[in-house]
């Protein structure tokens, strides 16, 4: 589906215009608040250009993989509860990142992160607050969210290694 969506986009072409009307149709919408939600062939354009800014310019990059998971840490896949609980994450996710981070829903219980310019250590802040703004609609004890993230950039000696957060401990795997 996504060569087919490459294959239409490929084929889109704009008449000639003055450079002021093309920013102006850029131009985001009213709702601008938060990180900046997107399609997932969106995303992973956006995570193309954010690595390779990175790659130049050394502002790290993380990527975050946010899944539901039950009261086991089991992936959440009832789809009757699933729909509200994901609206709820979008909700917590928009409203808890900064307007340069991207998401996009990857799942059907899981959210796709874009963090750029923030360190390793402040990943678990990041997590944090969005876990915060997530249990702020009641769901506390039923319903929590799984973290993993990796850095968006493949930089010498870190390949592999994937951060998870369990109990307020980061670690390398």
């Amino acid at each position: 589906m996504l060569d087919r969506f490459r294959q239409m986009r490929d084929k889109i072409h704009y008449n000639a215009s003055v450079i002021s009307d093309i920013k102006h149709g850029l131009q985001e919408g009213e709702n601008n608040n938060g990180a900046y939600f997107c399609s997932y062939p969106g995303f992973v354009d956006c995570y193309h250009i954010v690595c390779r800014m990175s790659e130049r310019s050394g502002q790290p990059a993380f990527l975050m993989l946010c899944t539901l998971v039950d009261s086991e840490d089991v992936p959440l896949t009832e789809e009757a509860r699933l729909g509200n609980y994901m609206d709820k994450l979008k909700s917590a996710i928009r409203s808890a990142l900064r307007r340069g981070d991207s998401f996009t829903r990857y799942g059907n219980n899981q959210f796709l992160v874009l963090l750029v310019g923030i360190k390793q250590e402040n990943c678990a802040i990041t997590q944090s607050r969005i876990t915060n703004c997530f249990l702020s609609y009641g769901l506390r004890g039923k319903i929590s969210v799984r973290y993993e993230i990796y850095p968006a950039t493949e930089e010498e000696g870190t390949a592999g290694n994937l951060l998870f957060h369990q109990n307020n401990d980061w670690q390398n795997a």
